[in-house]
């Protein structure tokens, strides 16, 4: 899937939870939400007067107008490999943590430790499952991004009894 593919595909699947997202889809649409928001912020950094810990409007706009698409991506990339969106929401809930916890009042030692590794064992489950190839089939969440490959197909080509060996 080509990069121009990849976007407009997320694009057009705007706010649709359902179905499934390959790894090239998921992770072609990531590099330009971190590119919008990139150039956002270098455009607010020119054209704005702003403190450095304030979003700009350009910046802030791109983000929230590509929110929606990345979560549903994500949401897809899951399906592909057959788990649940609702991992997606245990994530930004960690990063939810990560944010209020530490700075709230009822914060302890204790409390933000918990968060921390929460967020976390959190990050590195979803890198696992967003790197994890997805389904070569169909799966609860819809058909193989790529296509299915047809049993009899994998069952001529690629036995092991197929494979040609040297010196026989």
């Amino acid at each position: 899937m080509s990069a121009y593919s990849a976007i407009t595909s997320c694009l057009r699947k705007y706010a649709v939870f359902k179905g499934r997202a390959s790894r090239a889809e998921y992770w072609w649409f990531y590099l330009f939400f971190t590119l919008t928001g990139f150039v956002g912020t270098v455009l607010d950094d020119h054209f704005f007067d702003l403190h450095p810990d304030d979003v700009g409007p350009l910046n802030g706009f791109a983000s929230l107008a590509l929110l929606l698409p990345a979560i549903a991506a994500h949401v897809r990339r899951f399906h592909d490999i057959s788990r649940s969106g609702w991992w997606v929401l245990a994530l930004y809930l960690a990063i939810l943590g990560l944010i209020f916890v530490p700075g709230s009042s009822v914060e302890t030692e204790w409390s933000s430790i918990g968060v921390y590794l929460f967020a976390f064992a959190m990050i590195i489950v979803n890198l696992a499952f967003l790197l994890k190839r997805g389904d070569a089939f169909t799966n609860d969440y819809g058909p193989d991004p790529y296509g299915d490959i047809p049993e009899e197909v994998v069952e001529e080509d690629y036995a092991p009894s197929s494979i040609p060996r040297a010196g026989h």
